[in-house]
């Protein structure tokens, strides 16, 4: 199957994340792929979800994504809400506390484009 540069950021965060919520991965699209709206990103994520889904790379239970055989964890959604909002989406380094962090997680993304 050939996969876009979207579908394989999108492999790449659920082998790093393990599960995330659409919406979660519609909003790290939006910032990696610089996309105009959020609107556009989350039509986009829906059709490499569901080509995903139909070629057996992913699973899809109650809105959250996984790789074929894994588990969504409560905690780690929650996680990943959190990671989000402190980093405004960009989860490569982010501010908490008045320090810039920096996340080795997400160092590959730039290796994608």
């Amino acid at each position: 199957m050939l996969l876009t540069k979207q579908q394989k950021y999108l492999l790449a965060v659920l082998e790093k994340l393990g599960c995330a919520e659409q919406r979660q991965i519609a909003a790290l699209l939006q910032k990696i792929f610089a996309f105009s709206s959020i609107d556009d990103a989350v039509r986009v994520t829906n059709a490499c979800v569901r080509q995903m889904q139909m070629g057996g790379l992913l699973q899809i239970s109650d809105n959250i994504v996984s790789q074929c055989e894994e588990w969504a964890i409560p905690q780690r959604i929650e996680a990943i809400d959190v990671m989000l909002e402190l980093s405004a989406a960009q989860p490569e380094s982010f501010l908490c506390c008045g320090q810039t962090y920096s996340s080795p997680l997400f160092a590959w993304r730039t290796q994608l484009r």
